[in-house]
């Protein structure tokens, strides 16, 4: 098929259409939704934007475990507060640092979950700033042709503002009191302190995160194999010194019963609608239990098909994010590349797509992948007329419509029942669509240049 340059599309004013009109087409949905007597996202945005919160989803349980550490220091964590009292605290020991402090100086509960509260709206913030810098770092870096004028970069700010406060996975982490949008900025700010090249820094901040949602030490393997040094040691500047805080606090038959635990929680997952992963999509279609509601007690009941499913999954998505690599992606002795970028991403959602139990809050990580994204796709339109081109925009749109937005019908009871069911993982699918168009793009990049 013949390439030639598509001389009259300006990429930057293309970038402001086609990221501003997908952002203002799930603002269009919502608006419907709300005239049709759907208020759920209007009152949702309402609570977040004024602090207005009364769900503690991560606040509860870690501050139990930090008290029944202080309390019970002879019994395990796990043993008592997963285990014995089934409250699902799913994360390492080392999480409950910040709230044991809190129970050694006595502070109340109240003003705790305040403060946690307060730092998680914050960081949304944070994770605006760090979206904005992606796209100047990367037009700046990469793709000359974006550099515009003020009138862009407010433009661009702007709708990585909206775009931020109506990314629904990041709202509902908010709303629902979750340490996932703290986790959320620091991967942000990894990302855009790899686009800086300061990989060092990049590693600390992808360690930070893992030290709350172990699944991101992947990036230790993804290093490895990438022969990525800087960032490797970046890794190891937090983990070995936190490791052995950790074992020193709270022994090493505690951090044993923390992977019992998530061995109990990879063998059972979840049924309710948003958990969106293999897991929960193959537990609504062959477990008897409502995917409605959410159990605070239990898990999904064990079924043999979908846990061999969910290991089957795992792995082959974690080896197509480790053993998948472009020439173009890293090259050895220099500096980022957008292919080496476009890696990292790669990596990051697959951590999360890959667990047994990903909700929709876990996607909140995906917003400054997709500003990338699009700014790679987008070049690609401007630069060569491709059928290949206009695919992987289109793919990306739909993805990101799928991701962004909250679909009132994962909650009716009308599509709760196999196999029609399959329509409340449209979040799945639009992460499923994200991680193809992200090799699709990978390739792209490699095919242009073999320095970029």
């Amino acid at each position: 098929m013949s390439q030639r340059p598509i001389k009259s599309v300006n990429p930057a004013l293309l970038f402001i259409l086609v990221v501003g009109g997908i952002v203002f087409l799930g603002i269009a949905k919502d608006v419907i939704d709300y005239v049709l007597g759907d208020t759920y996202i209007a009152t949702l945005t309402k609570s977040v934007l004024f602090l207005d919160l009364i769900y503690f989803d991560s606040w509860w349980p870690m501050t139990e475990a930090a008290f029944a550490k202080l309390t019970f220091p002879d019994q395990g964590i796990y043993e008592n507060v997963f285990f014995e009292r089934r409250i699902k605290f799913q994360y390492p020991p080392i999480s409950i640092l910040p709230f044991w402090v809190v129970y050694k100086f006595d502070m109340s509960w109240e003003r705790a979950t305040e403060i946690a509260n307060f730092v998680s709206y914050l960081s949304l913030f944070g994770i605006v700033i760090c979206g904005y810098q992606t796209i100047i770092l990367i037009a700046r870096k990469y793709y000359l042709e974006f550099q515009g004028s003020p009138a862009f970069r407010l433009a661009a700010f702007l709708i990585v503002l909206v775009g931020t406060f109506s990314f629904y996975p990041l709202m509902w982490g908010q709303f629902i009191g979750q340490v996932q949008v703290f986790i959320d900025l620091l991967i942000s700010i990894a990302f855009v302190a790899w686009l800086m090249g300061r990989k060092y820094f990049s590693g600390m901040m992808i360690a930070l995160a893992a030290l709350i949602k172990p699944q991101f030490a992947l990036l230790l393997l993804w290093a490895l194999f990438r022969k990525e040094k800087h960032f490797l040691i970046g890794l190891m500047i937090v983990f070995i010194p936190a490791g052995i805080v950790s074992l020193a606090l709270f022994g090493f038959q505690e951090h044993v019963d923390y992977l019992r635990a998530l061995s109990h929680m990879g063998k059972h997952g979840e049924v309710y609608w948003p958990n969106q992963s293999i897991n929960g999509v193959l537990n609504r279609l062959l477990v008897d239990a409502t995917s409605l509601q959410w159990t605070l007690e239990s898990f999904a009941p064990y079924n043999l098909i979908v846990h061999i499913g969910t290991i089957v999954s795992t792995v082959v998505f974690i080896a197509v994010g480790l053993f998948y690599k472009r020439e173009t992606d890293a090259i050895a002795g220099s500096g980022p590349t957008m292919g080496s970028a476009l890696d990292l991403a790669t990596m990051l959602l697959v951590c999360t797509i890959a667990s047994p139990v990903a909700w929709i809050h876990h996607y909140g990580i995906l917003l400054p992948i997709f500003l990338a994204a699009f700014l790679t796709a987008i070049n690609s339109i401007s630069t060569e007329a491709r059928l290949s081109s206009l695919l992987n925009l289109l793919l990306l749109c739909t993805s990101y419509f799928l991701l962004a937005n909250y679909y009132t019908l994962a909650e009716q009871e009308a599509f709760s029942e196999p196999p029609i069911n399959l329509l409340q993982s449209l979040h799945f699918y639009g992460a499923l669509l994200l991680l193809i168009t992200l090799f699709l793009l990978r390739i792209d990049v490699s095919r242009k240049s073999p320095l970029k």
